[in-house]
């Protein structure tokens, strides 16, 4: 199942140095608001981070994105349906997981994916006014602005 199929082409990986840093300069911001130390994990992992708490147990999973917008511009904020559900998923591991975002004033907002009440909608769009490739029009998660929390 790991193995591309045949004429399948990989994904390009789109993080750069920029995107590195503005991740460590939020990591201070998350570990802070999840009580634990945030551990960067490999590029091809679903998630940008895990929280370890003290006894090094896994607290939480943490996506984090730097958005060119200024919160309350939009009403929702998007992220990949593939990537919502792996998201998700990690309630099966009895950990939780946040949607991390950064607006263009440093602003730093998160919300837990895992929770229970989560409000969303799904629908097919995405990247569309500057496609980098084919698949940036994909099926996206929709997650209402109102439901993020300041953590910095």
């Amino acid at each position: 199942m790991g193995e591309q199929q045949s004429g399948e082409q990989k994904r390009p990986q789109y993080q750069t140095s920029s995107d590195l840093r503005n991740e460590q300069r939020a990591v201070p911001a998350i570990e802070s608001a999840l009580r634990g130390e945030a551990r960067k994990l490999p590029r091809n992992h679903f998630a940008d981070f895990v929280v370890v708490g003290e006894g090094g147990g896994i607290l939480s999973y943490v996506e984090y994105k730097r958005r060119k917008f200024k919160w309350g511009a939009y009403p929702t904020i998007l992220l990949s349906a593939t990537k919502f559900l792996k998201l998700r998923s990690v309630s099966g591991l009895r950990v939780r997981s946040f949607f991390v975002v950064e607006d263009d004033d440093g602003d730093i907002r998160a919300l837990e994916l895992t929770r229970a009440d989560l409000d969303f909608t799904v629908e097919y769009g995405g990247r569309t006014a500057q496609t980098r490739d084919p698949r940036d029009i994909e099926p996206v998660v929709h997650l209402g602005c109102e439901q993020f929390r300041r953590i910095s």
